[in-house]
């Protein structure tokens, strides 16, 4: 069994589901508590059902194109390159090796991963696109393909492929309230699996953990219910600075933003200072306005030196302030 290096879920990513869920939430309002812990909880375990439903897509391709292989056998004309292509993808190790096993399929009957089964006219045009690919037709064309031939050949298929393909996101976005923020952390860790696969392939390589530390799942949970609990109190530290602003101009998300980082000065004080601040201005420019980060740093500073003066910032060891 090999060791589970890579996990799907980091701090970033983490804050952008609490993030995420905060804004859909009618106002932070503590009522909602109970229910917004069963939603963060549903969304955080959806990533890995993602993983999961990706990896179920190699199998797909394989168990299809193990059936045009059978065709293309019994059909007295057909061009080599195409029964090589097509023999070459049924025999690559990697894809028999999710396709075949016993762990990943496991997991997917035990999460109820099945969309490719109920939906398989989605594999038959992510496999359609496959033959139009230039560079993974060149790389399936091997006479004797070995096992980096087989890696580059996935790796291809995947990047080339699946990755881009705008029918699949528009399948995944009628499925999944989250494909949008959750498919290039998915992306990004299959195609880091792929890449660096080693023959012999451990049999449990393609599984992975949720949480990068089993302290992160609780880091989630407070992080949102300290900041609904008191974002009154914290909206009213963002108002004291911003006297000169009008309250109804300030965007929504960067309020949020904001009341997530006084709850990470408050409450975590074993989180540093500068990592709190640099993660909300870059999730403020990645998801709110031109300008947002440039907002929510001035604020967090004018913050953080208001704390540091009156000796409020609650921080433990060295090199948190």
């Amino acid at each position: 069994m090999s060791k589970k290096q890579q996990s799907l879920l980091t701090r970033r990513h983490i804050r952008t589901k609490v993030m995420q869920l905060l804004f859909a939430n009618s106002e932070g309002e503590q009522a909602n508590l109970t229910n917004a812990k069963s939603v963060l909880k549903d969304s955080m375990l959806g990533i890995y059902d993602f993983y999961l439903l990706q990896l179920g897509l190699f199998s797909g391709i394989h168990k299809k194109a193990s059936r045009q292989l059978q065709y293309y056998k019994h059909k007295h004309l057909v061009q080599d390159h195409e029964l090589m292509m097509c023999e070459n993808l049924v025999n690559n190790r990697i894809l028999n090796h999710i396709a075949t096993n016993e762990f990943l399929a496991e997991e997917m009957r035990r999460r109820q991963i099945d969309l490719w089964q109920n939906h398989p006219e989605y594999v038959d045009l992510v496999y359609k696109a496959i033959w139009s690919d230039e560079e993974f037709s060149s790389q399936s064309c091997a006479k004797k393909p070995n096992f980096e031939v087989d890696r580059l050949q996935m790796t291809v298929l995947f990047k080339n492929v699946i990755a881009p393909n705008e029918k699949l996101h528009d399948f995944f976005s009628d499925h999944r309230l989250t494909w949008d923020i959750d498919l290039p952390v998915v992306n990004s860790l299959l195609l880091k699996r792929l890449s660096k696969i080693k023959d012999p392939i451990a049999p449990d390589y393609f599984m992975v953990d949720i949480f990068n530390d089993p302290e992160d799942e609780q880091f989630a949970n407070d992080l949102m219910t300290k900041t609904i609990l008191n974002g009154v109190a914290y909206q009213e530290e963002v108002a004291k600075k911003t006297e000169n602003w009008d309250q109804e101009r300030i965007a929504r998300l960067d309020m949020i933003l904001l009341q997530m980082a006084i709850c990470e000065f408050k409450e975590f004080p074993q989180l540093p200072v500068f990592v709190t601040i640099d993660e909300y201005i870059e999730l403020a420019k990645e998801f709110s306005t031109p300008k947002s980060s440039i907002f929510v740093n001035g604020i967090l500073d004018k913050i953080i030196k208001e704390y540091m003066a009156s000796n409020e910032l609650n921080k433990i060891g060295r090199g948190l302030l």
